[in-house]
């Protein structure tokens, strides 16, 4: 362009180039400039407000807030307490940002907390004094590490177990605090007493706003047979805390703060479950209650009480009380086998005894057999049949001990005599018989055991019919020799099989159309082999392979779709739902895994 160019004359009296035009604080608009045309200028934007830096939560451990005197110490004479430090050794647990380790400070804590508790009368035991673990040649896992410590502290049957721990956050932000306090799961008693006690204390005197006391189901909680306690006092992560931690005065505070909890703990006014026995002697007026109904239960408490959960087996029942003791008989019989009882006790407004348990088994005489056969008629050329005798007592209850039964076959079968052992109250036998038209088959089964009873000995009838009539056999297991193998093993409490056409031992019995042939039923986890287009079929499939070369079988997996409900895990373009697929796949897998010899449960089976 020429110096006249008048595209630039609207430029004159402007100082040229771009860094003068930023130094005048201006933006010209020049996209949209023509020739005559006023240059369009805009202001720059207010710049944002300065963010102000992220307040850490107050890191506590000021000062102790309540005085060693607000509970009463000397309740803790005599006390037996575990104190585990946790981790140390290979294990340091949570890392503060400076270094410091949690397992040194855990134990820090655990000593001034000893001390403290041995001076008032206490007896201590840690399990650890120094920065070590457990971990052996043989097993250098955590699971030993922790097992190890369960059992120093079985060892010393303490009347509580705490383990002292300081808490990291798992997506590494350093800007959180608070107090966690676990009770040991399923312990709504004595362990959530201590718990409570606990963290009151803790709350009180270190000084941190947020805290929960939750249900905790780690290892050395769930596996020891006291009440337990895990805390989390603080959060070593956070820089402000790590820094507190590091001093021998912090550690100690913390420590007094536990005594205070301990203390408060013990000095309650808790009632104690002195003994629960099972007791064999009859009802008043009824010699054999003791032996068909099952024995009594007595306990006696010491202390008051107001609530009494007594449970057989899971399944609450109701004691009857007369001043300390505690009774219950059964009103119904129970099954023969083991059986554990449950007494848990506790004083309202003060706390909950120690829970105790006893097993007892229920054991009964044989008072009947009973026998039906697999099939109810004899096979069409004669063969094998099965016997299924189920022993039960005066009740109808199986009688579960194992014990010899004779089984005895009338003529025209095989073998003539022989014994079996009936297991879980079931035995079952197995005869070839020659078919007669004109004549029934029976087969004898009687007990042999004389120290089970005296049942009476019982015949089962096989009725001949004519075609279709029936074929049996048994499936054999292949690859593999001809020895026959079975290929289904479960059966149900009864002794029935799991699949109505075969028994435990695959034995099978077959219908047979008029062709002579049978069609095979589906067997979980087996399929027929197929055989050469040159081979005849035979009438009857004998020989079976295992799906997935069996590794299926028994296995019990349980599949959990993704979402569901207010949750669509994931949304397509068209508005599917992911929840959706994610069902679908699952009820697929589940029919394949089901036909592969696995038991299989769906987490959800609806869009929920």
């Amino acid at each position: 362009m020429s110096a006249g160019d008048p595209s630039r004359a609207w430029r004159r009296g402007w100082p040229a180039g771009p860094r003068a035009l930023v130094a005048m604080g201006w933006t010209i608009a020049l996209a949209a400039v023509t020739v005559g045309c006023a240059p369009r200028i805009t202001a720059p934007p207010p710049a944002p407000p300065p963010v102000p830096p992220i307040a850490r939560p107050a890191p506590g451990y000021e000062a102790r807030t309540d005085s060693l005197d607000a509970v009463r110490l000397s309740a803790l004479a005599g006390r037996r307490i575990v104190l585990d430090p946790g981790h140390g050794g290979f294990f340091p647990g949570s890392v503060g940002v400076h270094g410091l380790t949690e397992a040194a400070v855990n134990l820090g804590v655990a000593l001034e907390l000893r001390d403290l508790l041995q001076a008032h009368g206490a007896q201590v035991l840690l399990t650890r004094e120094t920065d070590r673990d457990f971990l052996t040649r043989a097993d250098s896992s955590l699971r030993a590490d922790l097992a190890e410590r369960v059992r120093i502290a079985e060892g010393f049957a303490p009347d509580l177990f705490v383990s002292i721990h300081h808490n990291a956050d798992a997506g590494g932000a350093h800007d959180r605090n608070e107090i966690q306090t676990y009770y040991k799961l399923g312990d709504e008693g004595p362990s959530l007493d201590a718990a409570q006690s606990l963290h009151r204390y803790l709350k009180r005197n270190l000084g941190i706003d947020r805290h929960r006391i939750l249900p905790g189901n780690y290892y050395v909680l769930r596996n020891g047979s006291a009440p337990g306690v895990l805390t989390e006092a603080s959060y070593l992560t956070n820089p402000d805390v790590e820094a507190r931690l590091a001093l021998p005065e912090k550690r100690r505070l913390e420590a007094e703060a536990l005594l205070l909890g301990l203390a408060h703990y013990f000095a309650r006014r808790v009632p104690v479950i002195a003994t629960l026995a099972a007791s064999p002697a009859p009802s008043a007026g009824d010699a054999d209650a003791a032996i068909w109904r099952g024995p009594s239960l007595d306990a006696r408490i010491q202390g008051e009480f107001d609530h009494v959960e007594l449970t057989i087996d899971g399944a609450p029942v109701r004691a009857v009380r007369a001043g300390d003791r505690l009774r219950w008989s059964p009103d119904l019989p129970l099954a023969a086998g083991v059986h554990r009882a449950r007494l848990a006790v506790a004083l309202t407004g003060q706390g909950s005894a120690r829970e105790r348990s006893v097993e007892f088994v229920v054991r009964r005489p044989v008072r009947r057999i009973w026998t039906e056969s697999y099939p109810d008629r004899l096979p069409q050329r004669g063969g094998p049949v099965a016997i299924r005798a189920r022993l039960v007592d005066a009740y109808g209850l199986p009688v579960l001990d194992s014990m010899r039964v004779r089984m005895k076959v009338a003529s025209g079968g095989r073998p003539l005599d022989t014994l079996l052992v009936a297991r879980d109250g079931v035995a079952w036998g197995y005869a070839r018989m020659r078919r007669d038209p004109k004549a029934e088959r029976s087969v004898t089964v009687a007990l042999a055991d004389a120290r089970f009873g005296r049942a009476p000995s019982v015949g089962v009838r096989i009725r001949s019919l004519p075609l279709p009539g029936v074929a049996t056999a048994f499936l054999r297991a292949v690859p593999g020799d001809s020895a026959v193998r079975p290929v289904v093993f479960r059966s149900d409490s009864t002794g029935t099989p799991a699949l109505s056409w075969v028994t435990p031992h695959g034995f099978a019995p077959f219908a047979l159309d008029s062709a002579g042939r049978a069609r095979a039923p589906a067997l979980p986890g087996w399929r027929p082999l197929a055989l050469p287009d040159s081979a005849p079929a035979p009438a009857v499939p004998v020989r079976w392979t295992a799906i997935a070369g069996g590794t299926l079988h028994g296995r019990r997996i349980a599949l959990d779709p993704d979402g569901g409900g207010d949750d669509a895990a994931g949304m397509g373009a068209s508005g599917t739902r992911a929840s959706l697929y994610n069902l679908e796949v699952a009820r697929a897998l589940a029919g394949l895994l089901e036909a592969a010899g696995a038991e299989v449960r769906l987490v959800r089976t609806a869009d929920a």
